[in-house]
């Protein structure tokens, strides 16, 4: 809605009809590519290859989204220029599920691609058969992502291109973490 409208529509709730108003709202819009349509396996264009995105851009909602897609794309670049080349993260991770969604890698129709953060749909799913309660499913699905990291950072570590300061915690480190 327009400043106006707003100001006319606040005016009608009893009790701002004098009222001063400092500040209206406005709506937040992120920009971003139809990343199944243009961007390829590896976060290039595929139209142009060697110019790659990240971030919101390509469709990952979120701060620590956007900024994981960052770090993520410049080890893959950093491995690919000191000639060791790495795999993007496992589908098992989240950083994984979040590529194969801004790529249109996962099952769904691309005509419906929107910008997502992550979320378990992104990861293959523990079959119920298997683990039936879905804590149990989601747990079993951490420690499946943790190992699947884990075998990811060594890759990174072979190349010589790790972070300094890029560790693991464990499934039981984050469910003991205690957040004020």
């Amino acid at each position: 809605m327009k400043w106006g409208q707003q100001k006319e529509i606040f005016r009608t709730i009893p009790g701002l009809e004098n009222a001063e108003f400092l500040r209206f709202g406005s709506i937040h819009r992120n920009t971003f590519l139809h990343g199944p349509e243009v961007l390829n396996q590896e976060l290039g264009l595929q139209a142009r290859p060697n110019t790659y995105l990240a971030g919101q851009i390509t469709g990952s909602e979120g701060y620590v989204e956007a900024q994981a897609m960052g770090l993520v794309l410049g080890q893959f670049l950093a491995a690919k220029i000191h000639g060791t080349p790495i795999d993007m993260p496992p589908a098992e991770t989240a950083l994984g599920g979040l590529i194969r969604h801004v790529t249109g890698q996962l099952a769904y129709d691309p005509a419906h691609y929107q910008p997502s953060n992550i979320t378990w749909a992104m990861m293959p799913a523990i079959p119920k058969r298997k683990i039936r309660k879905k804590s149990l499913r989601r747990l079993a699905a951490a420690e499946r992502a943790l190992n699947a990291l884990e075998g990811w950072l060594a890759q990174q570590e072979s190349a010589g291109i790790r972070l300094e300061g890029f560790t693991l915690r464990t499934v039981e480190d984050a469910q003991n973490r205690h957040y004020e």
